[in-house]
């Protein structure tokens, strides 16, 4: 089991760090982007503790996720990897309680510091995200959903009026043939 109910909340408890939607939500986007199947371990956290075993190398770094043996171990090693020294930028990132408002080089550094922690794939998904001009759309599926909108528009509506229109003409036959309800 990598992650547990509350895990976010948990973990930046831990590590003295503000417990805010926009950081648990980084933290989700975080660990969605690499899941790393070590139990209690949501983050690749590498940190060894008492009882910490090895997990799961690292493809970009020399570093190894661990797995560890109880939750407060996994929550102790989020909080001592993250004020190592190592990764300055993301805890000041967190820090401020809203990790998205980082934009050009602040993001790239926070970028570089995800990086070093083993998690180059959340890394570059932050950092495009940060970058990225606004009132861009990155939306790779946003024709297909035009493409949803003109079939059910061009194909459904047409069918849809002619069924209305034969229920209509249907509905007054009858009520045209019914008998008058005299008093």
């Amino acid at each position: 089991m990598s992650v547990w109910t509350g895990w976010q909340s948990d973990l930046l408890d831990q590590a003295n760090v503000p417990d805010s939607r926009l950081n648990r939500s980084f933290l989700t986007a975080w660990q969605k982007s690499q899941p790393t199947n070590c139990r209690r371990n949501p983050l690749f956290i590498s940190h060894k503790e008492p009882g910490s075993t090895n997990c799961r190398k690292s493809t970009t770094v020399n570093l190894t996720a661990q797995n560890y043996d109880s939750l407060n171990a996994g929550k102790r090693a989020f909080a001592a990897q993250l004020h190592s020294g190592k990764y300055p930028h993301l805890l000041a990132a967190l820090k401020s309680g809203d990790p998205y408002k980082l934009t050009g080089t602040d993001a790239g550094d926070v970028g570089a510091d995800l990086a070093a922690w083993g998690s180059e794939r959340f890394a570059q998904q932050f950092v495009k995200r940060q970058t990225q001009p606004s009132g861009t759309l990155d939306a790779p599926q946003a024709m297909k959903g035009w493409q949803s909108i003109r079939k059910a528009v061009n194909r459904g509506m047409p069918a849809a009026l002619g069924n209305a229109e034969h229920v209509t003409a249907a509905s007054l036959r009858t009520l045209h043939r019914a008998r008058k309800v005299r008093l």
